[in-house]
């Protein structure tokens, strides 16, 4: 057999995990029968092992091992109460096919897709030992067995390259102290490129590789022998500090704390930090704005998710055109029917309410909260408005909900008092009550007759010139009529749902697919309501 085909299967490939100590490490030598079970993120693999002695079950981590594969392994017997006896591995080595009926064995094992056990058994009858030279240096030869194209023999050596290079790349990848688990992860991602990332730019893992962060790629680049000054080096640094300030609840970072951070993180003096973040910027990692004369640094993710939060919260504030006398009316309406009687704080926010779609309400325990929402709800109910209520704790929630159950049952009482009064009081068009109602605030439901009208008025699909209005008015940066088009080719349904009637969220929603932020962050980001607060109350007075 060759040198050269030694490196498609036979170059040893050892992986090792740490032992435990004191116990008495079994070495067992085998084919791999059959893979029973295999975890695609982790490597783990339960796998039968056939060699002389009979079959082994064998279980660990052990990525990129195919059926008919020979392998050395070593490791410990357990007893496994369900499965029975099993050699939990702890290292192994794959090695070469030591004669015909091993190279035949691999082939027709199906680890090389398009060959099994005839036609595995015509190949190694017509090239013997040489089988796995021909299928590296002149793959074009096994079109000389009968059921192999030209084109399929090609496919086989591509096939069987592949495995040579993935070992390749995993051996290499171990000589840096990586382990099985993260080279698998990396050349899943990079394949056959991971040589050239690694040794140019191997702060590349922490963006593309999940649960690899910046400190576990510096300790990879400093083994690869990357210098500490490194641009990438700098640039991920930096990028990771604006990460962790996130977790500390700051979606921002004035320039002037990133750079006293980066010296700690980085150890090194940076004298131009505004090169480096303009990187980041061009690579749409970061966004640069100015703050009270200071330059705040965002990562681009959590820019765009405040932005697009302060737009759908103005989006929100819409204004009620009910006359505020007649307002204070049915408030007075509402406190004598519920008996309740409101201080001038708690009265001001009711009407705040009433008049704007978006309030916020803050106070200590005993304040009166409870009171003043209770007699929102009074209020919209009244007017034929559904209320949904929503909050952020299981505590809050229950308490909501009990105020809300409570305000039900005396509306549903006050509702058969009243129904039995007007079995005999006539009404009339010009009924002051009825000329009040036309008062109502946009965009809500009011009721026909007894029925409450819950179903949205479909309107029609935007056009592209709808839709890219709307982008630049929002600064949403997508392609409008790449979206019009995969709409209009669903019928604009999302499943059950004709999204047409609220094409705008669909377009928000799309935004923050292709920018990966997830939408219902953007919708709850609580975290910076002082900052939205402010960028609110910029646009609406711009």
């Amino acid at each position: 057999m060759s040198e050269g085909c030694g490196q498609i299967l036979h170059s040893f490939f050892v992986i090792e995990w740490k032992r435990r100590k004191g116990t008495d490490v079994e070495k067992v030598t085998g084919y791999v029968e059959h893979i029973v079970f295999r975890n695609e993120e982790n490597g783990y693999t339960v796998f039968h092992l056939e060699n002389e002695d009979g079959e082994v079950t064998c279980v660990g981590n052990l990525n990129f091992i195919t059926e008919g594969e020979m392998l050395e392994l070593e490791g410990e017997y357990v007893n496994h109460s369900v499965y029975g006896n099993q050699l939990k591995v702890s290292a192994y080595r794959v090695k070469e096919p030591e004669d015909l009926v091993s190279i035949e064995r691999y082939l027709g094992s199906g680890a090389i897709k398009g060959i099994g056990q005839t036609m595995a058994s015509r190949i190694v009858k017509k090239f013997r030992e040489d089988t796995f030279r021909i299928i590296e240096e002149e793959p074009e030869r096994l079109a000389e067995i009968k059921g192999i194209s030209e084109r399929k023999a090609m496919e086989i050596a591509s096939q069987m390259e592949e495995k040579k290079d993935m070992r390749k790349s995993m051996i290499y990848l171990q000589k840096y102290g990586i382990s099985t688990k993260l080279a698998a992860k990396i050349y899943q991602r990079y394949g056959m490129k991971v040589h050239q990332i690694l040794e140019e730019n191997p702060y590349r893992l922490a963006d593309d590789i999940e649960g690899v962060g910046f400190r576990t790629a510096d300790e990879i680049a400093a083994r690869i022998g990357i210098h500490t000054d490194s641009d990438y080096r700098i640039r991920s640094g930096l990028f990771y500090i604006l990460q962790q300030a996130v977790a500390e609840g700051h979606i921002y970072l004035p320039e002037e704390l990133l750079l006293r951070r980066a010296k700690v993180l980085l150890g090194i003096e940076i004298e131009d930090i505004e090169k480096y973040i303009m990187d980041l910027c061009m690579e749409r990692k970061t966004v640069m704005k100015e703050k009270d004369g200071k330059v705040i640094v965002y990562p681009a993710h959590y820019y765009y998710m405040e932005l697009n939060t302060a737009k759908m919260l103005n989006d929100l504030d819409i204004d009620c055109q009910m006359p505020e006398d007649m307002m204070e009316k049915r408030l007075r309406a509402v406190e004598e029917k519920e008996k309740i009687e409101l201080d001038p704080l708690q009265h001001k926010a009711v009407i705040e309410s009433i008049k704007h779609g978006l309030l916020i309400l803050t106070g200590g325990p005993g304040t009166g909260k409870t009171t003043t929402i209770n007699t929102m709800i009074q209020f919209f109910e009244s007017e034929g408005l559904s209320i949904l209520l929503a909050a952020p704790t299981g505590r809050a929630a229950k308490r909501q909900a009990s105020a809300k159950q409570k305000n039900s049952k005396r509306q549903a009482k006050s509702k058969q008092s009243s129904n039995k009064e007007q079995a005999n009081v006539p009404t009339s068009p010009s009924d002051e009550s009825e000329n009040e109602s036309v008062y109502v605030c946009e965009s809500v439901d009011k009721d026909k007759g007894s029925e409450v009208v819950d179903k949205p008025v479909y309107a029609g699909a935007p056009t592209v010139d709808d839709v890219a209005a709307y982008c630049q008015e929002s600064g949403y940066t997508i392609d409008p009529a790449a979206f019009v088009r995969w709409n209009e080719a669903r019928g604009w349904m999302n499943g059950k749902k004709y999204i047409a009637v609220d094409w705008k969220k669909a377009v928000r929603k799309w935004f923050c697919k292709e920018n990966g932020i997830a939408y219902s962050e953007m919708e709850t980001l609580a975290n910076v309501c002082s900052d939205v607060l402010g960028k609110v109350k910029v646009v609406q007075n711009g």
